[in-house]
């Protein structure tokens, strides 16, 4: 999985998350949609 952040306009950093199973991915992405969700961020 890779996560983009920074300001708008510029070109931010990314990470990359590595992952043995699809599965593994897909809750770590749900876990962090929930969190930026419950502060406000629209996705």
């Amino acid at each position: 999985m890779v996560r983009h952040r920074g300001r708008i306009g510029t070109s931010g950093r990314s990470r990359t998350e590595w992952f043995n199973e699809p599965q593994q991915a897909e809750a770590a992405f749900l876990i962090l949609l929930r969190a930026k969700r419950s502060r406000g961020y629209a996705l």
